[in-house]
């Protein structure tokens, strides 16, 4: 699900901070999309399928996007024994947030097939803007807090296995919420962000979600539900500051009461902005300082783990 993730935004970092001087190269935004439907590892019920959303491996610089619906079912048979299974899988961006949706389902069991058969459904949605620090003197330091917010149902039967994850990178420093179970409304989580006035961060969000079902032991199905929704806010904590963005998305606070740990975040900023001294804390450079190989590698061990044979 994640196999080019690190190489779409390694590329993305390299456009916003790394490109000569003497080039003058407008700020990044936009989607990069992946649906995918498939059947596999034993005889399969219906074939694999994908679609991609992608300007060469950058971000299509468009503020709302929706992917095709990809759904298929089938059956076969061997012998006595009669397998069917369907999946369906979709994603959308919207002005900066993240839907989508994806179910699988298997019935029957083939009780002389070598291996069990596997049906996935899964999305990847991936947000790409350009947040531009203004508002103070060049290099004035700046707090920012970002919060992450997801509403999503997973659900399965029979073993079945479904998760979504909600992330988001700013500047080197990442917010991520996951739900692998249940009904979870207004799932969030916050992280400061240090950086000065002048300075162009990197945004960026994904939206991964994943159905996995098999045969293995009967009928099984799986739903990752995030339709309503992924979103990302940005707030400043520092007088005077400001920001804008190359998409022209607002990433404004929610409105709803923030959760403790979001509380305890601003008030600690606020303190720290009081009590700080003179000394300027350097820009954070998320090329140099930042390091998204650990949770991209997390996500690829859990992906491979949920569908070793379809990576």
């Amino acid at each position: 699900m994640q196999k080019a993730y690190w190489v779409k935004l390694a590329g993305f970092l390299v456009v916003v901070l790394c490109a000569p001087r003497w080039v003058h190269a407008d700020p990044v935004y936009g989607v990069v999309s992946t649906v995918t439907i498939g059947s596999g590892n034993g005889p399969a019920t219906f074939p694999v399928q994908s679609i991609d959303f992608t300007n060469g491996g950058n971000p299509v610089p468009v503020t709302s996007y929706t992917s095709p619906v990809l759904s298929d079912s089938g059956s076969y048979t061997v012998g006595n024994s009669t397998v069917t299974g369907s999946a369906t899988s979709w994603g959308s961006v919207d002005d900066g947030s993240s839907h989508g949706y994806a179910t699988t389902n298997i019935s029957g069991q083939c009780q002389t097939c070598p291996f069990a058969t596997g049906n996935i459904g899964l999305y990847d949605i991936d947000w790409y803007d350009t947040i531009s620090i203004a508002g103070l003197a060049p290099g004035a330091p700046v707090d920012l807090l970002l919060t992450v917010s997801l509403d999503s149902v997973v659900s399965s039967s029979g073993g079945g296995l479904a998760s979504v994850t909600w992330v988001a990178d700013l500047g080197s420093t990442q917010a991520e919420v996951t739900n692998q179970n249940g009904s979870e409304s207004g799932l969030t989580d916050s992280v400061m962000i240090h950086t000065t006035s002048g300075s162009a961060l990197a945004l960026v969000t994904s939206l991964q979600g994943s159905a996995n079902v098999d045969n293995l032991f009967g009928s099984e199905s799986a739903t990752a539900d995030a339709s309503d929704t992924g979103s990302s806010y940005i707030t400043v904590l520092t007088p005077g500051a400001s920001y804008t963005t190359a998409s022209g998305v607002g990433y404004g606070a929610p409105s709803a009461v923030p959760e403790p740990k979001s509380v305890w975040l601003v008030l600690a900023a606020i303190a720290a902005i009081c009590f700080k001294g003179r000394r300027r804390p350097p820009a954070v450079n998320p090329v140099t300082e930042g390091s998204y190989a650990p949770r991209v590698d997390s996500i690829k061990r859990r992906s491979r783990l949920d569908f070793p044979w379809y990576y």
